[in-house]
C-alpha cells in the first residue's frame, strides 16, 4: 500500500479533471503530493519507534491513512482532495524506515539480505499493482478506487492490532548482560564470579510492556524526536548523498512517473483498464 496509493488513481484523471475542474498539471500534483506525504513521514515516524516502539506507529498510522483515505473519496472540492491525499501518504510511510526497523528486530544479520529483498518486492510490486487495480475499478467511479482503497486499510488495521507484536527491545542491554535467561545461567561456570554475570534487572520485557505503548521503552538509548531530521539533513554534507538522491528522484520520478502520470493523456481513446 506504500506506493499503490499513489499510482492506484492516474486511470481515473480524465473523471478528476471533470469533477473538480483541473489542469492537466494539477491532477499530475494529486500523484505527487501523497508522494510527498511519504517522504515527510519518514522524519516524523522514524524517531518516535525508535523511542516508544514499532506497533504504535504502525497503528496510529495505518488509522491516519485510513481516515484520509475516507476523506479522499468524499471529498468535496480539490484542496480537500489533495489534503487528505497528502495526509495518505503520512499515516502509511512508516511500512519504509519502521519497516526495515521491525526487520533489523526480528532477523540476524545474515537473514536480512533475504527479508529486505521480499520488502523491497512488495514495496515496488504497489506502483504497477495500483495502476491495473485502479483502472478497473474506476468503471464503478474514481470514488471508488479510494473506497477499495479504505477497504484495504481497514484489513491491514485489523491484522496489525490483533497479530502485529511489539519487535522492538533493547538488544545492547541484553547482549551486554543486562539480562542473562535462566537456561544460560545454568550452563555458566559455578567458579565464574557472581560479578560478571549480571541477575535479571526489574526492565519489562517486550511482551510485558503494555499494549499500545506510549512511554519509553526502558534500557534503550533513546533518540531525539527530531533526530532523524537532523541526520537527514547533516547526511547532505557528503557530496555522494546529494548526488545518488538527484540521480533517484530524475531517474525514477522524472523518467517513470512523470510518463506514468501522462497516459491518459497519451492515451486519450483507450479505456482506463487499458491505461493500467
Amino acid at each position: 500500500m506504500f506506493t499503490y496509493i499513489t499510482t492506484a488513481t492516474v486511470p481515473s484523471f480524465p473523471e478528476l479533471q471533470e469533477q473538480y475542474d483541473l489542469t492537466i498539471e494539477m491532477v499530475n500534483w494529486t500523484v505527487a503530493i501523497p508522494a510527498l506525504g511519504l517522504a515527510v513521514g519518514q522524519l516524523f515516524w522514524s524517531s518516535l519507534a525508535d523511542i516508544i516502539g514499532r506497533r504504535i506507529i504502525f497503528i496510529v498510522g495505518t488509522l491516519a491513512a485510513l481516515v484520509s483515505t475516507i476523506g479522499a473519496a468524499v471529498a468535496p472540492g480539490y484542496s480537500g482532495y489533495m489534503a487528505a491525499r497528502f495526509f495518505q501518504g503520512f499515516g502509511v510511510s512508516p511500512a519504509a524506515a519502521v519497516g526495515l526497523s521491525i526487520i533489523n528486530d526480528l532477523f540476524f544479520e545474515h537473514e536480512r539480505g533475504q527479508k529486505v529483498g521480499l520488502w523491497v518486492l512488495a514495496i515496488d510490486i504497489g506502483l504497477y499493482v495500483g495502476p491495473l487495480v485502479g483502472g478497473f475499478i474506476d468503471l464503478v467511479s474514481p470514488a471508488w478506487i479510494q473506497w477499495l482503497t479504505a477497504i484495504f486499510f481497514a484489513v491491514i488495521l485489523g491484522a496489525e492490532i490483533f497479530f502485529l507484536p511489539e519487535t522492538l527491545y533493547p538488544r545492547e542491554f541484553m547482549h551486554s548482560g543486562g539480562y542473562v535467561a535462566p537456561r544460560i545461567l545454568k550452563a555458566v561456570d559455578e567458579k565464574l564470579s557472581p560479578d560478571v554475570v549480571s541477575r535479571p534487572p526489574d526492565t519489562p520485557r517486550t511482551k510485558n510492556l503494555p499494549y499500545l505503548n506510549v512511554k519509553a521503552v526502558p534500557s534503550i538509548n533513546h533518540p531525539k524526536p527530531w533526530t532523524a531530521l537532523v541526520r537527514f539533513v547533516l547526511l547532505f554534507k557528503f557530496i555522494v548523498v546529494p548526488t545518488s538522491v538527484l540521480v533517484f528522484c530524475f531517474g525514477w520520478y522524472w523518467w517513470i512517473l512523470t510518463v506514468v502520470t501522462m497516459l491518459p493523456v497519451a492515451y486519450i481513446d483507450y479505456s482506463p483498464q487499458t491505461q493500467g
